[in-house]
């Protein structure tokens, strides 16, 4: 039952911890195109941030790595599950999508390459607020795993909080891109 007074914030609380059949209802909204592409898009967002940082980041173990392409796929479904409560409490019906999936890839890279600019601007401020808490909580995951993860550069804790936010942007540009093949 879907509380019509829950801010955003709440609503997304409640759907990104939720567990055993409730959480099962939420993954059953997205699609399998969809799922593919949170593996594919997390993965790629991730591959580029160790790219871009490898000097930074050679002293670390591979397990630091593992935990951090964990985040950022967490990081994305959290982007759709922050998507969800907003269809929600907007009253949008929510089905099973049944999808296209190049349609759906053509759709997220239209709002989330081609037209960024404008689909970011269009974001909530109670959205854009999620997304800086969310980053701020998966940040805090990953240094407080000390025995993988020692002395880390505020610039590196910078650049990986933005990333992390870009996920979660990016994780709910997907879910929009999926509404719109939604009957």
């Amino acid at each position: 039952m879907i509380n019509q007074t829950d801010t955003l914030r709440e609503r997304f609380s409640k759907i990104y911890t939720s567990k055993d059949e409730e959480r099962k209802k939420y993954t059953l909204l997205v699609s399998g195109a969809a799922w593919e592409l949170i593996g594919k898009f997390s993965y790629s967002l991730f591959a580029d941030f160790i790219e871009e940082n490898k000097i930074d980041l050679d002293k670390y173990p591979k397990r630091s790595f593992e935990l951090l392409e964990h985040i950022y796929y967490w990081c994305f479904v959290g982007g759709y599950f922050a998507w969800i409560a907003e269809a929600e409490l907007s009253g949008k019906e929510l089905t099973i999508p049944s999808v296209n999936s190049e349609t759906l890839f053509n759709d997220w890279k239209k709002y989330g390459i081609d037209e960024y600019a404008e689909t970011y601007n269009s974001l909530s401020v109670e959205f854009k607020d999620i997304v800086d808490s969310f980053s701020e909580k998966r940040i805090k995951q990953f240094l407080d795993n000390k025995e993988i993860i020692i002395d880390l550069s505020v610039e590196l804790i910078d650049k990986l909080k933005l990333s992390f936010g870009h996920s979660v942007i990016h994780g709910y540009i997907l879910g929009l891109s999926e509404s719109k093949q939604r009957k």
